[in-house]
């Protein structure tokens, strides 16, 4: 790893990206990083080419099933764009979720809104950004859906 003996500043981004060698385990990198002493925080050891690889095996065995990745699990800008070029659609929970997505310049066509309580205002905001696709888990959501958002589906 580079700059190994490198302190890490507060003020820096939460997450610190580094490319290794593919001949580098993800438990010799975990060691790594916990021998090192300087890690206080949680920390999550990311392969791209595993989300790759399992994309690819969904779309061999689920070739007519369309995987929606739900934002919130991880929302990491690497790991959004890593599934926006794959074609993967995505679950939102939240304006903010949406906003993230669509910054990729995913179409809205791609997004589903789903959130068990949707607040008005990013019923509003799916409506401006376009997705129309939405689930919704009570009779009351559904009203709620159907009053300021008579359009989604």
């Amino acid at each position: 790893m580079e700059n190994e003996n490198r302190k890490l500043d507060k003020n820096e981004l939460d997450l610190h990206i580094r490319v290794v060698e593919s001949q580098v385990t993800e438990e010799e990198i975990i060691d790594k990083i916990i021998d090192s002493g300087r890690i206080e925080d949680a920390f999550y050891v990311c392969n791209v080419s595993d989300i790759v690889e399992k994309h690819k095996h969904w779309e061999h065995v689920l070739p007519r099933v369309q995987p929606h990745y739900a934002v919130k699990c991880n929302s990491h800008r690497l790991v959004l764009e890593t599934l926006a070029a794959l074609g993967t659609c995505f679950d939102c929970a939240s304006e903010d979720e949406i906003r993230k997505v669509i910054s990729l310049g995913v179409s809205a066509d791609r997004i589903i809104y789903a959130h068990p309580t949707k607040k008005i205002n990013h019923l509003r905001y799916a409506a401006e950004a376009g997705v129309t696709a939405m689930t919704f888990d009570s009779e009351c959501e559904l009203y709620k859906i159907k009053k300021y958002y008579p359009e989604a589906r």
